[in-house]
């Protein structure tokens, strides 16, 4: 009987890139994990603590965050409409704290300083994060292009909680209001993190965001107009190659 496995990352290789030029010595990284999925889990996430022990030989990777999302995952439980905010969070709290500790063993053979962060640091740091999150509702609001990137963000997203809910066989229909609430409060939080507290997360310039999927619209629209014209970061999305292995 065969059974797909993860075998090998690509996509890491931009970051040996830059170590071709003499300006670039040492490299930090954050790793975005988005809890539920299959791809930060298990085999996903043991190919990558390889991958970055093996980028660590030619590249002097000085330290490294696993940023675990799990709160941001409560806006996700409300759009039932019925799960209120306090519940919403201790769902994803506790999601979180499930997948640390059944990836804390995968994670300790990575061969770099590591720190684990979950989202609530960032979402709790109030000073920093209201400005951030300012910031990123005023472009919002006064800037057209991405207003239309938003929408159709909370489009594919609204999309997906459809799918996910017929194919469960659940016929009572997602309330259209709390959906689009819930995916738009979403994404302005992610953009607000992401692009204005993680590069520069304590006194440590995270030059590398390593995650297994593209931006979303609204996310790579925020990192064009206020990240990479500061040239604080990189994305670097990864992929998985698979091979076939006998069990």
């Amino acid at each position: 009987m065969h059974s797909m496995k993860h075998h090998k990352i690509s996509g890491l290789n931009t970051i040996k890139k830059d170590f071709k030029t003499p300006f670039v010595q040492e490299a930090s990284l954050i790793i975005g994990v988005s809890v539920g999925s299959k791809k930060h889990d298990g085999e996903a996430l043991a190919a990558l603590v390889e991958a970055i022990n093996r980028l660590h030989k030619s590249v002097r990777i000085t330290n490294c965050t696993i940023a675990v999302c799990d709160s941001l995952q409560r806006h996700n439980y409300r759009i039932d409409g019925k799960t209120d905010e306090e519940k919403a969070l201790s769902m994803s709290k506790k999601a979180g704290a499930e997948w640390i500790e059944a990836n804390i063993e995968t994670l300790k053979h990575l061969n770099v300083d590591y720190t684990i962060v979950r989202w609530d640091t960032w979402l709790k740091d109030e000073k920093r994060y209201r400005e951030a999150f300012l910031e990123i509702s005023n472009l919002l609001a006064q800037d057209y292009a991405f207003q239309k990137t938003m929408d159709n963000s909370i489009q594919v997203f609204s999309s997906r909680f459809n799918k996910r809910y017929q194919e469960l066989g659940i016929s009572a229909p997602i309330n259209h209001d709390v959906l689009q609430k819930s995916c738009r409060d979403y994404l302005l939080e992610e953009c607000a993190i992401i692009m204005k507290m993680w590069p520069l997360y304590k006194q440590e310039h995270s030059q590398y965001i390593l995650y297994p999927e593209k931006m979303t619209e609204a996310l790579e629209y925020v990192y064009k107009q206020v990240v990479s014209q500061k040239n604080l970061f990189k994305w670097v999305n990864f992929r998985f190659k698979k091979i076939m292995q006998l069990k």
